[in-house]
This record gives C-alpha cells, sequence and structure tokens, in this order.
C-alpha cells in the first residue's frame, strides 16, 4: 500500500464553493481519495468542469505534496500525456491548498473493471503500456521519477482524446537529477515510497531508486493489464512476502510472471533488459517501445488500433446510423469506424486483407474534422462493406 497520513482529506461535500481570483468552483461530487488529499469533480461559475485535488494543511509537513505535483505540471508544460493545470492556491484560513486541473477520464483500474476477465485484450494492454511508458520517459527527462507507478496513475482522456493515456499523481515523485542536470549520489539507504504491488525490488530493499525502478514498476503494470488473474502475487499485502515471490520470478518461478500469455520469450527480454540496469544507467525506451511494437505484429495486433473501450462504441454508432449514413448532428472518430470493421474481420487471409485494406482507406480518409457529408458517406461505406462481408463470410 502507498505510504499514507491520517486527516488529510478536506471532506467538501457536493455544493460547497472554492473561490479563487480566477473562478468559483463548486463541488460536485468527490472522485477520489487518499492519503494525501481528495479529488472532486467541479464546476465553475462559467459552467464547465474540471478536477480539483485538495490536500489539507499539516503541520508536520513542511513542503505540501501539492507543491511537488505542480512543479512537475508546469515543468512539463503541454506534454501530451499530462494534465493541463487550470488554477491553483492555498486557503489560510480553511487550512488547505488546491489545484484545479482539466478532466480527464476513467483509470485503467476503472477500464479494466469493466472487462469481462478483468483485463484489456493483449493489442490494447500492450499499446495503452506503450503510452503508459511514454509519459515516464518525459517526466525522466526532467529529472523526476514517480515512484508509484500502477493502473490506478493512469487514466484515458476525453471525447476527442480517448486513444490518449495520462499518467496523475506526482505525490511522492522525487528529483533524482541535481541543477547541472547530474544524478544525484545514491542515498545509502531510504524508506519504502509506493505501491506493494508494483514496487520495484531497490524499493523493497531500501535502496534507492532510479528511472530503471519506474521502468520495473511499469513492466508489472503491464502484465497487470493483460493477465487474467493478475500478478503472482496479487494476493499478498505483506512487503517481504511480496519481495520474495518477486525473486522468484526471476529464478526458477519465472514462469508464473507470464500464466496464459502468448510471446513469453520477447515479454521476457523486457524485463532482462530492465534488471540488467542500475541506479545511474541511462534507459534505452525504444529497445521497449520497440519490442512491443514487434510482440504486437506476432500476435497479428497493431499497437495503434482503437482501445477496448473504444471498440464498445461500435453498437451506438450502428444504432446511430440511418440510410443516409449517421444521424445528423452525430460524430464518429475514425477509431470507431476502425473498431466497427476490425470487429467483422475473419481469420481467412484473402478476405482479411481486404478488410484491412478498407480499414486503411477509412483510417486515411476519416479526419476528425471532415465535412458532415463526408461522415455520412464514409458511415455509408462502412456499413455497406460490414453487411457485405458478413454475407460473404457467413458470420
Amino acid at each position: 500500500m502507498v505510504e499514507e497520513e491520517e486527516g488529510n482529506v478536506a471532506g467538501f461535500k457536493p455544493g460547497h464553493e472554492i473561490v479563487s481570483q480566477k473562478a468559483t468552483y463548486t463541488v460536485v461530487r468527490l472522485l477520489g481519495e487518499g492519503g494525501f488529499g481528495a479529488v472532486y469533480l467541479c464546476k465553475t461559475n462559467n459552467g464547465t468542469q474540471c478536477a480539483m485535488k485538495v490536500e489539507k494543511k499539516v503541520e508536520k509537513r513542511k513542503i505540501p505534496k501539492l507543491k511537488m505535483e505542480i512543479a512537475i505540471l508546469k515543468l512539463v508544460g503541454n506534454s501530451k500525456h499530462f494534465t493541463k493545470i487550470l488554477d491553483r492556491g492555498k486557503r489560510e484560513k480553511e487550512g488547505f491548498f488546491f489545484l484545479a486541473m482539466e478532466l480527464v477520464g476513467k483509470s485503467l483500474v476503472d477500464l479494466k473493471a469493466e472487462r469481462t476477465e478483468k483485463v484489456f485484450s493483449f493489442g490494447t494492454g500492450l499499446g495503452v503500456a506503450s503510452q503508459c511508458l511514454e509519459a515516464v520517459e518525459e517526466l525522466h527527462k526532467h529529472g523526476f521519477i514517480h515512484r508509484d507507478l500502477k493502473p490506478a496513475n493512469y487514466a484515458c482522456g476525453l471525447d476527442d482524446n480517448k486513444h490518449t493515456i495520462y499518467i496523475l499523481d506526482f505525490g511522492i515523485a522525487r528529483k533524482y537529477t541535481n541543477a547541472k542536470k547530474e544524478i544525484k549520489t545514491p542515498r545509502e539507504t531510504v524508506g519504502f515510497k509506493g505501491t506493494i504491488r508494483f514496487a520495484s525490488l531497490s524499493c523493497h530493499r531500501n535502496i534507492e531508486m532510479g528511472p530503471k525502478d519506474d521502468c520495473e514498476s511499469w513492466f508489472y503494470l503491464l502484465l497487470d493489464l493483460i493477465l487474467v488473474g493478475g500478478l503472482p502475487w496479487k494476493l499478498l499485502d505483506e512487503k517481504n512476502e511480496v519481495l520474495l515471490v518477486k525473486e522468484e520470478c526471476r529464478k526458477e518461478k519465472r514462469h508464473t510472471l507470464y500464466t496464459g500469455l502468448k510471446h513469453t520469450v520477447e515479454l521476457n527480454k523486457i524485463l532482462v533488459y530492465i534488471d540488467s540496469q542500475a541506479y545511474q544507467d541511462r534507459i534505452d525506451y525504444q529497445f521497449i517501445y520497440k519490442s512491443l511494437e514487434e510482440i504486437c505484429v506476432l500476435a497479428g495486433h497493431d499497437i495503434d488500433a482503437p482501445y477496448d473501450w473504444a471498440n464498445r462504441n461500435e453498437d451506438r454508432a450502428l444504432a446511430g446510423a440511418d440510410e443516409g449514413g449517421l444521424n445528423e448532428g452525430k460524430t464518429t472518430s475514425r477509431y470507431e469506424f476502425y473498431g466497427i470493421l476490425q470487429s467483422f474481420m475473419t481469420t481467412n487471409v484473402e478476405q482479411s486483407q481486404k478488410m484491412n485494406y478498407l480499414m486503411d482507406q477509412i483510417k486515411t480518409k476519416r479526419d476528425a474534422k471532415a465535412h458532415s457529408a463526408q461522415v455520412q458517406y464514409y458511415s455509408f461505406r462502412v456499413m455497406y462493406h460490414i453487411v457485405f462481408y458478413r454475407y460473404r463470410l457467413k458470420i
């Protein structure tokens, strides 16, 4: 579990107002809470929604955790995988700090929970994990390590950004480089920081953590996204017991890391590489990205294909189509079109090639900003080819 402190949650009720120089924020509901504070869905006085993180002021904590969060979000600027700061401030009288951020979608934990087997499909899992690592790489470029990577600290975007993964919660992040951008000398011993299930071996052993430890936690996250039944130590919650299982998974029980998965040799190469790195080493992220792409190809997937939660919208897209295409005023992303066709693919090589060709045409010609007439035209093409191939392939 994460290092926690009591008495940090503000406990705002729906309707509570937080006033700043920029806007008045009204609490709609609680989104989540933890040891360092709470996150609320808020609505501004102009009607827009945002996520607001609130941290109660604690005397024994000299530096608020939100200060680290704000520093990192300001540093990364408009990076793809980070949320944007909308407002920030403190309320001395009420005794809390707040950070208003752009709203994102469901966490990877919630998205997994919606799946029948509580894991993503293999292609989605690898694609999502690749984006999760991109976010970590960006964080490392700025000299920070996260120290608490897990599915709960990632979320998908909303609307047109639902294919984008965002990294969240930098409350226990640490600067591992100095002012000269040199790697700091490691401390002799450190306390446990993070979540037991996803903690690196060094974290368990109270050894200073560096970028390679984030990558190790990321690899556990990857497996957690695709491994039916979860990680081998899923049911354990004692740090030393979990450490023992993680160590065994490096030796005679390595196969238990990949139970039920294919292409385990290729997956294991990633872990072997991560384990070979030391605190001060620079990670070859491109090696990992390339490995994930190669595994996807071997498994017959496209790492950039629509994710599982995007494909769930295909029924709504079909229901919204009329004789002339989509209902007027409705929009459908190219990922939804791609998902509709993909769901009707066959293992027959010749027909599969034809379907791939159609998907490429849709992806190429269908743009998010296309005129509504083009949308209707391509939606009609999609519906035509689905009916045609369902008949030809006797689906």
